[in-house]
């Protein structure tokens, strides 16, 4: 009973060798295989990690993670670029050492905001490494874990240069607005229908309006004194694109006349065609009613640098009245002489005196002087016959016309 009673517990021996083998022929297989899977993973997430710290160290803008108190937990290279820290300057460090003094009291209400609100846009100014000030427009997230906040990731872009333009920008405007409305010109834009699209107060106080805003209800047009005038002026800045010193007369609101001198240019749409004004005027009325004034007074003083001349005239249009009426009082006509000859020769004397007189009065009063043609001819043989009536026989008269 002995011998197979060893025999079967060889055999289970041997069974358990086999085993043991084979089992730990599959647990070294195993093992491998998981040790082949973990470095191939590990090397995944060390060549994913890799891209993320290349993309992260790369990106143009400031990405930074910081703790709910303001404390700086990682940052990107992009800081030595933008403000000159090594990374290792800025983290563990508080937000506050970095933010302009006054943006100090903004930052408690930044890090509330964001832990309220889950995220947190605007600008802000940093203090770069060289003490110069920059400003940051930031994008800032609550970081959960378990529904739970741990921290704040941000990222920051520089638009230091854009806000100067900006404010260099609105500096500009706000200067050109004053300019506008403080400018004692008046200054429009219209259509060349006669919509006024913009007009500064001198514009409207020019031509009696209350207000700029009154001025806008009205029509450009309707400050000429004709459609056509307007017609005219707008045919004439269409060929000439602009004009610089442009005199015109306008009429206000109330229908009085507005002399001006203007500076307009036209605007053109892509075809060319005229659809607008840009004008900029200046009220020249007091300085034409000066002028006026000024002339009146000129010719007064020039009246009395002619009165020797209109003296003279007079003597000899009352010489030959005199003359021809004493010859006919006291008979002596002579009998070559007509004495309807002598009475026209009066008659003309007068209407040479009542022309002459109407030449002074024109030149005197304010008044425009009605001009026209005349046959010089007949004047001159008109004064030839009237002295030639007074004058002695002595004296003979050639006339050559």
């Amino acid at each position: 009973m002995a011998a197979p009673l060893f025999f079967t517990v060889t055999i289970f021996a041997l069974v358990f060798v086999v085993l043991a083998a084979f089992v730990s022929i599959y647990l070294v297989k195993s093992w491998k295989e998981n040790r082949l899977i973990r470095d191939h993973q590990l090397q995944k997430l060390e060549k994913s990690e890799s891209k993320y710290t290349s993309l992260f160290n790369n990106v143009s803008d400031i990405v930074f993670i910081h703790t709910l108190d303001g404390i700086v937990e990682e940052v990107n290279l992009t800081v030595t670029k933008e403000l000159g820290y090594n990374p290792e300057e800025v983290i563990g460090k508080s937000m506050l050492e970095f933010v302009t003094p006054e943006n100090n009291p903004l930052l408690g209400n930044y890090l509330e905001g964001v832990q309220r609100l889950g995220e947190f846009s605007g600008l802000g100014q940093i203090r770069s490494k060289n003490g110069t000030h920059k400003i940051f427009d930031y994008r800032n997230t609550l970081v959960k874990e378990d529904d739970k906040p741990v921290a704040v990731r941000g990222i920051a872009r520089n638009v230091t240069e854009r806000e100067k333009t900006r404010a260099a920008l609105q500096e500009s405007e706000e200067r050109y607005r004053l300019f506008f409305e403080q400018d004692l010109t008046g200054d429009f834009i219209a259509t060349v229908k006669g919509n006024i699209l913009s007009c500064n107060p001198a514009f409207a106080s020019m031509f009696g309006f209350d207000s700029v805003d009154e001025a806008l209800e009205q029509s450009f047009a309707s400050l000429y004194p004709s459609p056509q005038s307007f017609q005219a002026f707008l045919d004439l800045l269409n060929k000439k694109e602009n004009l610089q010193y442009y005199e015109d007369q306008l009429i206000d609101k109330y229908g009085n006349t507005v002399y001006i001198i203007e500076n307009a240019i036209g605007i053109f749409d892509d075809d060319d065609n005229l659809t607008g004004i840009r004008g900029y005027i200046f009220n020249n009325t007091e300085r034409k009613h000066l002028e006026t004034q000024l002339l009146h007074f000129q010719k007064m003083q020039g009246i009395g640098t002619l009165a020797g001349g209109v003296a003279h005239d007079f003597n000899n249009i009352l010489s030959i009245i005199k003359g021809h009426a004493t010859l006919i009082q006291t008979g002596k006509i002579d009998k070559t002489v007509d004495l309807n000859s002598s009475v026209q020769s009066i008659h003309q004397a007068v209407d040479r005196g009542a022309q002459l007189v109407e030449q002074i009065l024109t030149f005197a009063r304010k008044a425009d002087i009605d001009f026209k043609a005349v046959n010089v001819g007949s004047v001159i043989q008109e004064i030839v016959s009237m002295l030639s009536g007074t004058f002695p026989r002595t004296i003979d008269f050639n006339l050559k016309l």
